[in-house]
């Protein structure tokens, strides 16, 4: 696939398959955003500042956070950044705060705790990284609440969250910017744990049945890709993964977080071995912030190059990351 589609397709095409036209992607459906807003408090019960707001962010995080804040020796592997240009903070926090949106539904996201009128800590890639960012900035960082990934990429486009990392392709990068991926999630297939196919590699044989999301990156790659398997469009992930479980499709194609995520839902059925694609995560922000443009991409790379996304990956309980993001370069 071209640069610009936003995942790379790794899998070997059929001799014919590179006649058969793509199919056409499908518009994000437009739907009321809903949310509820909530600022990380301190102790006291006002919104953290730069100088507080590392004490929120996960311990293994803190150094990390401490050294872009200029409060704290920089991590061995992270190199060191200019300081941010006030025009910079300024774009990317035009009231003030820099506006984090989150879907609830995030890997790795702890819930409100009401029991003593506190709020549990905050985990997830999305904070971790933009948390950061809000440090290095020198502003506080206010949580928006949105209750999935479509939710985030609305609040974006119509300006109400400033940032968040998304899963970045051609048709979001028609409403919000993003900057070069930090990490990459291998696409991958859910099949039962006692029935073909096995591995990736034989993914493409006559008679075998694929469920992938209608209209989803899987349904457009895949139909490209693979000659002689059928490609059945489902609605919902639960729904291909009890057709799996109960046997009328073989298998199912998504991305590996949500493959490993079906495996504790549905037993019976695992992650075979290989991919067949990568999709890359990104910062995501607001069209027409151009002028912060350079200094997302310097903290990006920094994130990317220091590993410092991938820790806090792996500390939200993301699975199926790629073993790095050079892994996203097109032949």
């Amino acid at each position: 696939m071209g640069r610009s589609s936003g995942y790379v397709a790794t899998g070997r095409p059929g001799p014919e398959a590179a006649r058969r036209p793509r199919l056409p992607g499908s518009p994000w459906p437009p739907g009321p955003p809903q949310r509820s807003r909530r600022r990380l408090l301190g102790a006291g019960g006002s919104a953290l500042g730069a100088s507080a707001l590392a004490a929120a962010i996960t311990p293994a995080f803190a150094t990390l956070v401490a050294a872009l804040a200029g409060c704290g020796g920089p991590p061995p592997a992270a190199p060191s950044l200019p300081p941010p240009d006030p025009v910079s903070r300024a774009v990317l926090a035009p009231t003030g705060l820099l506006r984090i949106a989150v879907p609830v539904v995030a890997a790795g996201r702890a819930t409100p705790s009401d029991v003593d009128g506190h709020a549990a800590p905050m985990r997830g890639l999305a904070l971790d990284v933009c948390n950061a960012l809000a440090v290095r900035l020198g502003v506080a960082a206010e949580v928006v609440d949105l209750p999935d990934e479509e939710g985030v990429l609305q609040a974006l486009k119509a300006g109400r969250a400033d940032i968040s990392v998304l899963r970045a392709d051609a048709q979001r990068a028609r409403d919000v910017d993003f900057t070069p991926p930090m990490l990459a999630i291998e696409l991958g297939v859910l099949a039962r744990t006692d029935a073909p196919p096995t591995s990736v590699r034989t993914l493409d044989a006559p008679g075998l049945r694929l469920g992938v999301i209608e209209g989803g990156v899987a349904q457009r790659a895949l139909f490209v890709l693979l000659r002689f398997t059928k490609l059945e469009p489902v609605a919902t992930p639960q729904l291909a993964a009890e057709r799996v479980r109960t046997g009328t499709l073989d298998a199912f194609a998504a991305d590996k977080q949500t493959l490993f995520e079906l495996t504790q839902r549905f037993p019976g059925t695992r992650v075979i071995d290989g991919r067949w694609g990568l999709v890359s995560l990104a910062l995501a922000v607001p069209k027409g912030r151009n002028a912060a443009a350079s200094e997302l991409r310097r903290f990006a790379s920094m994130m990317a190059t220091s590993g410092a996304a991938a820790d806090a990956a792996r500390r939200a309980g993301l699975r199926g990351l790629a073993p790095s993001v050079a892994s996203l370069a097109t032949p």
